[in-house]
């Protein structure tokens, strides 16, 4: 439905799946806007897909670490993502870590 709308109105979509490790039903699932966004084969809605370990991966609110996954981005708005990313400056080593171990787990 949300996919739906922001196809029918040209809008972007910020999709905040932090909390995508806290999930409790036993047979409850997380869909991220990524998978579905793949499974429908839509590749028109630019998709700004955020996730952090200071929230529901670790629970750890003092660790900064995560990662903002682009989609569909127009190469023009992208240009502009990878200008502000050299200029930022880099994470903690604890942040960096737990992000790789959040996106690689052994």
């Amino acid at each position: 439905m949300v996919i739906g709308f922001a196809k029918r109105n040209g809008l972007a979509l910020i999709a905040d799946e932090v909390y995508q490790e806290n999930i409790y039903g036993r047979n409850a699932r997380f869909w991220s806007f990524a998978r579905i966004m793949h499974a429908m084969g839509e590749r028109d809605i630019p998709l700004f897909s955020l996730h952090s370990v200071s929230k529901g991966f670790l629970g750890e609110c003092g660790h900064r670490g995560g990662y903002l996954e682009l989609r569909n981005i127009p190469d023009d708005v992208l240009a502009e993502f990878v200008k502000l990313q050299t200029i930022s400056l880099c994470a903690n080593v604890n942040g960096q870590l737990s992000t790789y171990l959040m996106v690689a787990p052994r």
